[in-house]
């Protein structure tokens, strides 16, 4: 089903192009566009469904991917590192969580809540030099392709303090709720 006629020109708007570059993308006059968009025309379902595609697959083209928030430099720990090491490299960067990477591979996620946890087990918090980040890391963190849209990001933070971003099996990056509460910021400032 096609949008109502009413919102091509909201759609152009939001995408910042005027009735020229709108009429000159879908091969029409920009008369037809403007008369579309002030409701003296209605045009063939041909050209109103040409007109709201290329609107949606320039919207599409402009939507902010993973890539475009990502984090690049992926702050990871070894999971044969210990947890003070750990702890350390946590509190040195400024993060609550760290992947834990080995060979490329994500193989779970070590947090400060999972760090606070095990020292509370501990009789003597000098013994968190001897517990690896293996016998204490939980699940890993998503990983997500570098072209998901920003809604996908979104729903997977839903679930997720972080998600790894990769392309062909390689990782990039990494997108936290803080990253995605900054674009959102940012985009409403």
């Amino acid at each position: 089903m096609l949008p109502k006629l009413d919102e091509i020109k909201a759609r152009r708007k939001q995408l910042g192009l005027t009735q020229n570059e709108l009429a000159s993308k879908c091969s029409v006059s920009q008369s037809l566009i403007t008369k579309i968009e002030a409701g003296k025309l209605i045009p063939s379902y041909e050209k109103a469904k040409s007109i709201i595609d290329i609107l949606e697959s320039m919207g599409r083209d402009n939507e902010l991917k993973a890539k475009d928030i990502m984090t690049r430099n992926v702050i990871s720990v070894s999971p044969n590192a210990s947890l003070a090491e750990a702890a350390k490299l946590m509190r040195g960067k400024a993060v609550s969580q760290l992947p834990v990477l080995e060979g490329g591979a994500v193989l779970g996620t070590v947090s400060e809540k999972v760090i606070l946890d095990k020292f509370q087990t501990m009789d003597d918090i000098r013994d968190a030099a001897n517990v690896k980040v293996k016998d204490a890391m939980g699940s890993a963190m998503p990983v997500i392709n570098e072209d998901a849209a920003i809604a996908l990001v979104s729903s997977v933070l839903e679930h997720s303090a972080g998600a790894v971003v990769s392309e062909k099996g390689r990782i990039r990056g990494i997108i936290t709720k803080s990253d995605l509460l900054g674009i959102m910021l940012k985009k409403r400032i």
